[in-house]
């Protein structure tokens, strides 16, 4: 894959915590974040018109959305804003994975051995182990959590209110300007969206039951 770090302008979009994350970068500086917070579906036109106050949205060449792992109403939001406004700009759309970018931004400290958690669905959690490398990433029960995470658990923030034990993990916040230089560090992380992209789910009922309801 060409580097996907050639556009002047890129827009980085994270919709998967319970407020909208977005950022303009050019020549990958960050030069502009919105004022508004607020989850994506109140948000994100709102969002992306401050950031975009001094070019066009014509000069937009690319989209790094995330598409999981979190909020799939969230993320379908976003996803469909951001292809909506590709298809008017002509952008290219390339999506990744918060909890991976989060694993390779916490790894390039000097950390090589750890799991990263958000929370699933009511009584499960998404498990991600990194050991090196990324070993394990899947959506386990929470009474399974000891069992199967390594000794230092991270917490990926993603929304205020999670169950009692995520309060027991240190806690990291993937910013945009993080996320963007991991990105730019680790390209494998990032995919070429051909069509529209869908929102990622490790939970397969719930993405089939997503798939069903509102299908892009």
């Amino acid at each position: 894959m060409n580097s996907p770090f050639n556009a002047s302008n890129i827009i980085l979009v994270d919709a998967t915590g319970e407020t909208l994350k977005t950022a303009l970068f050019q020549e990958s500086k960050i030069v502009a974040t919105p004022d508004t917070c607020g989850q994506p579906m109140e948000s994100f036109f709102q969002n992306i018109a401050e950031i975009c106050q001094n070019i066009s949205i014509s000069e937009i060449g690319e989209f790094f959305l995330c598409t999981g792992t979190g909020s799939i109403l969230g993320t379908r939001t976003a996803s469909v804003a951001t292809s909506t406004i590709a298809n008017f700009s002509n952008a290219k759309i390339f999506e990744w994975n918060c909890m991976q970018t989060a694993a390779y931004a916490i790894a390039d400290k000097g950390e090589n051995k750890f799991s990263i958690l958000t929370p699933s669905r009511k009584g499960f959690a998404n498990l991600l182990n990194f050991d090196y490398t990324i070993t394990f990433f899947e959506e386990i029960p929470i009474e399974q959590v000891q069992d199967n995470a390594l000794a230092r658990k991270i917490s990926l923030f993603q929304r205020s209110k999670v169950p009692l034990i995520f309060s027991e993990f240190e806690q990291f916040n993937l910013d945009a300007q993080t996320a963007f230089e991991t990105l730019k560090k680790h390209p494998d992380l990032l995919s070429a969206c051909t069509e529209a992209p869908e929102a990622k789910s490790l939970t397969k009922r719930e993405y089939v039951k997503w798939k069903a309801q509102a299908h892009i």
